[in-house]
């Protein structure tokens, strides 16, 4: 393989990186450039270290502990990076691109939005279909920014990162959740990397802007616009990375309610039927009227009391105990019983008692009925 004069200049200047391992230094890049002329070869520490094993009476284990500490040091000086086909030698060029990545400086409040658009598409929960009942509007807070602001029941969701920055432990939260009955609290587990992988992507998308752009105004070489092409899969493994790890930290992570904390072990891989599983539990504390009015109904429903005798309705009437036994409507009713006290409260107060406003009283806590049902 022949060197351009700059690939040369880059390798030999390594053996100054350290006065005693220097000249190894040197040998495991060059190594390392070799093997990158030969893409079906994955680009590993033990590879790189069979390369470099001398003969059969030296310790493999030593010569592998010296190449790892050697590609650490040339990480250090970015001469290589390691991405996801192995550690990789980096072209004058590409050095440079990466020494400007490295220089920019993300701020904390830029990694919580980050974590925050990720938090986003894997808690799309803006409903809870309760049991087939009724179903319930979700209050969302991502991280202290809330999401969603309709529902009762509110999910706060803090990533790792988050309580990091805030400095918030789950000691804090617990005594927190004992006040606030409306509110599931779920904490991500710690996650080794995530924090790094963050900045590295927000740091790759602020220079991939700007290259872009460069691009577009027609200021690129070839070998520039290569490397943008690099960056851009770089880019994009990072963000399947970063998703990945941010589920992973949840499914693993811990639910907070009323006080008690309660571990998850990952086995349930479905953030969705994580929440739905607790708040199932959760609903019917807040919602204590419900059990009235826990009948499965439709539109249909309310047709049938219209379109045929009270003998052959709907079995929703007859479950909601408005038919007796002899199919007489039953005032009585429990359920018939709390509207009627309602609309007599309202009129008392000189409030209107329309349809809409009926549905909205009861739709709320303590009843949580459907509106059909009503």
């Amino acid at each position: 393989v022949e060197l351009d004069g700059d690939t040369k200049k880059v390798i030999n200047e390594t053996e100054r990186l350290d006065s005693d391992e220097g000249i190894f230094i040197n040998r495991t890049l060059k190594c390392l450039f070799l093997m990158q002329q030969l893409p079906y070869i994955p680009r590993t520490v033990t590879n790189i270290s069979m390369f470099l094993y001398e003969d059969m009476d030296s310790d493999f284990k030593k010569i592998k502990d010296r190449v790892e500490s050697a590609l650490a040091k040339l990480n250090e000086a970015q001469y290589v990076i390691k991405d996801h086909s192995g550690w990789k030698f980096l072209s004058p060029q590409e050095k440079k691109v990466e020494e400007e990545i490295q220089s920019i400086v993300i701020k904390p409040y830029e990694k919580q939005q980050s974590v925050r658009n990720v938090l986003v598409n894997i808690f799309d929960i803006p409903k809870i279909n309760y049991k087939g009942l009724t179903v319930f509007d979700i209050k969302l807070t991502l991280d202290n920014e809330t999401r969603s602001q309709k529902g009762e029941v509110e999910l706060k969701v803090f990533s790792s990162i988050n309580l990091q920055l805030e400095e918030k432990t789950p000691e804090q939260i617990v005594n927190e959740s004992l006040d606030s009955p409306e509110i599931i609290y779920w904490l991500a587990d710690n996650v080794s990397g995530l924090n790094d992988k963050v900045e590295k992507l927000e740091r790759l998308r602020r220079v991939l802007d700007k290259k872009n752009q460069e691009n577009r105004n027609g200021n690129l070489s070839d070998e520039e616009k290569g490397i943008l092409l690099e960056k851009e899969k770089e880019k994009n493994n990072l963000e399947v990375d970063i998703t990945q790890d941010i589920k992973r930290s949840f499914i693993q992570g811990a639910i907070i309610y009323e006080g008690k904390e309660r571990k998850l072990d990952g086995r349930i891989q479905d953030i969705v039927a994580i929440f739905r599983d607790k708040a199932e539990e959760v609903i019917p504390k807040l919602y204590h009227q419900l059990s009235l009015a826990d009948v499965k109904s439709s539109e249909e429903d309310i047709l049938d009391i219209f379109e045929k005798n009270l003998g052959t309705a709907a079995h929703a009437y007859k479950n909601l105990k408005i038919l007796d036994e002899h199919n007489h409507v039953n005032v009585n009713a429990p359920v018939a019983q709390e509207v009627l006290k309602t609309i007599k409260s309202k009129i008392n107060f000189g409030q209107s008692t329309t349809g809409k406003d009926l549905i909205e009283h009861f739709s709320k806590r303590p009843y949580g009925w459907n509106n059909v049902v009503l």
